[in-house]
């Protein structure tokens, strides 16, 4: 990302330079980023004028720009400045589409319980009356935040898995789902297909590659160089050498009963993740898929964890 407000530049230049490594890897995002265009850029940098640090004004952004207020919003994900990371018309209506959700914000209301939930999403004897609540409070978050995805097929083995839950977190990414010692969290499987996102929104092009804009300032995070057709993320086990999943963003989506398929109970402490590991065992597939051996820089060695 091309920054032109010297203030801006002068921050990045302090992160990359830092030995805090989330500090380092969300510096690093900023300088990878390719998919952003000048135009985007200048919308930013405009839109934040009066934010005087880089991760404020990327906040800033987020919460005004991608996310807005108004579920009527139309983030600027989806607008035609972002047009380095449109996803081009045609997705196939067909694909089948998983995302996990946190379900954490209700977890203390007295209606929920988790085990009446965890019946209720059985395929045997689903029950739309323990489902609803739920779907109700994801469907009530406010603004127009693009939803983080990926294709079924490519984790279908890992779902089949008893640990599948572990698995699609490592794969996916999810180290923001960590969960500290003696705490619970509480997360559904939502699948469902392409044409549903797209019969739900007058977006035009409602899919697009995620980029350092949309990612909230997410170390875990990692920018794909441009040309490549999606995002990938960055598996938080890479010592297993798994293919990397493709990721996507698309258009709001408003959740019916049917789209909540498994619910899981995380109990902490998760394992700690080395984040700089991760980062860089990323930057190798995405070099080797790429052919660009000059994508990237490595962070292992310039970093304290």
């Amino acid at each position: 990302m091309d920054l032109q407000r010297r203030e801006l530049r002068d921050d990045l230049n302090r992160m990359r330079g830092s030995r805090d490594a989330i500090l380092r890897a969300r510096g690093d995002n900023v300088a990878f980023e390719e998919n952003v265009s000048a135009a985007r850029t200048a919308g930013f940098e405009a839109a934040t004028a009066r934010q005087s640090s880089l991760q404020a004004a990327l906040a800033y952004y987020f919460d005004r720009s991608v996310q807005g207020e108004a579920k009527t919003h139309v983030p600027s994900t989806f607008s035609a400045e972002n047009d380095l990371a449109l996803l081009p018309p045609g997705v196939a209506g067909n694909q089948k589409i998983i995302r996990i959700e946190c379900l954490d914000d209700w977890q203390r209301e007295s209606w929920f319980s988790f085990t009446k939930l965890e019946a209720a999403v059985q395929p045997d004897r689903r029950d739309a009356s323990v489902i609803e609540p739920n779907i109700r409070r994801l469907n009530a978050f406010a603004g127009a935040r693009p939803a983080y995805a990926a294709f079924k097929s490519e984790v279908s083995t890992d779902l089949g898995l008893p640990d599948w839950f572990e698995r699609l977190v490592a794969r996916l990414g999810l180290g923001h789902f960590a969960v500290a010692r003696e705490d619970v969290r509480y997360f559904a499987l939502m699948e469902y297909l392409a044409r549903d996102v797209i019969a739900g929104t007058s977006i035009e092009r409602p899919f697009a590659k995620p980029t350092l804009l949309e990612a909230r300032g997410n170390e875990y995070f990692f920018p794909a160089p441009r040309g490549e057709d999606f995002g990938f993320t960055a598996d938080l086990a890479p010592e297993t050498g798994r293919d990397a999943v493709r990721e996507f963003l698309h258009a709001r989506l408003s959740y019916t009963a049917d789209h909540m398929v498994r619910v899981y109970r995380l109990a902490g402490p998760t394992a700690s993740v080395r984040l700089s590991a991760v980062r860089d065992a990323h930057l190798r597939h995405v070099r080797a898929r790429s052919g660009r051996a000059d994508f990237g820089a490595f962070m292992a060695d310039e970093v304290d964890e």
